[in-house]
This record gives structure tokens, sequence and C-alpha cells, in this order.
């Protein structure tokens, strides 16, 4: 029973020390260069063309930022780092985001 104990703790603690790894590893972010702006009513889109060359939509407003100070405009050829709630439209994946860099 001792040895089991001992295992699971060993168990636990290395996919603990995995997990840190990725989190310092991956912050989350997706960063891509800006091909495309369209202006909305409370901010705009942009379609980023990641390094893995696809294409993601990201929409920016200031409601939808987790700190509007960090709003901030950019500009087609600007590259960029977004992050927030993903999801799929079709085969198009968007970015509601919350975090801009």
């Amino acid at each position: 029973m001792k040895k089991l104990f001992q295992f699971s703790a060993f168990i636990f603690i290395a996919l603990l020390t995995l997990n840190s790894c990725k989190e310092n590893t991956d912050d989350g972010f997706t960063r891509g260069k800006v091909e495309k702006i369209e202006n909305g009513k409370d901010g705009y889109m942009v379609e980023i063309r990641t390094d893995e060359d696809s294409l993601v939509l990201g929409i920016i407003s200031i409601p939808n930022m987790n700190d509007p100070k960090d709003y901030k405009r950019v500009e087609v050829g600007e590259t960029i780092a977004i992050k927030g709630e993903e999801w799929q439209q079709g085969k198009e994946k968007h970015i509601t985001v919350r975090e801009l860099k």
C-alpha cells in the first residue's frame, strides 16, 4: 500500500511538473501578421496569418477587452498577438479578443 501511495505521488508530481512547463512555453496567444482590417460599430475585425500559415479572424473591441486601456488600433502588415475565446464558424477560426499585444 505504501509503495502504491509513493508511486501515485510520483505520478502526480510528474504530471504537475509537465503541466507547469507547458504553461511557461505556451502563453495562449495567437500570433501573426495582420492581412486585412474591417471596421465595425464597436471596434474592428482583423484577419491574421499565423506562422503556421492558418487564417484567424480576431474581433477587437473596447467592451470585450479585459482591460480597456489595452485597446489599440493596428495596421495591415503589423505583427500582433491576440488572446481570448476561440470559436469556429464553418472552417474559420474566430477569436473574441480579450488581450492584445
